[in-house]
């Protein structure tokens, strides 16, 4: 299976993967170790979202940008690492990406010349 697939006696995903790979439980991390980030996507009308009136076809619109944008990250991810395990993890969280990319595009064809 995939290593997002490996599930450990936690219960969380990866923790079978890390384990094999670092051996005993994460250390918490430091702001200093983290390489990168997917930034938060940015909404131009946020006040939409929390007055509740933004429109279904809005809120879908930007579900995809986000989705884009975190496929995006860890594609960039992909090219940066020299490590082939990283690597193959970073390539299935674009790939998990791409699937929501695809039902976020199916869901917005249902809203096609209507206004919300």
């Amino acid at each position: 299976g995939s290593i997002l697939s490996s599930y450990g006696a936690s219960g969380k995903p990866g923790a079978v993967h890390y384990k094999r790979r670092y051996g005993s439980s994460p250390e918490a991390l430091a702001e200093e170790d983290v390489g990168g980030v997917i930034e938060p996507y940015e909404l131009d009308d946020a006040e939409h979202v929390v007055f509740d009136t933004m429109t279904v076809r809005r809120v879908l619109e930007s579900a995809l940008g986000a989705e884009h944008q975190a496929r995006a990250f860890y594609k960039k991810m992909v090219e940066m690492s020299d490590d082939g395990e990283l690597s193959e993890l970073y390539q299935e969280l674009a790939d998990f990406e791409a699937t929501h990319v695809r039902w976020i595009e199916t869901l917005l064809e249902h809203f096609e010349g209507e206004g919300d």
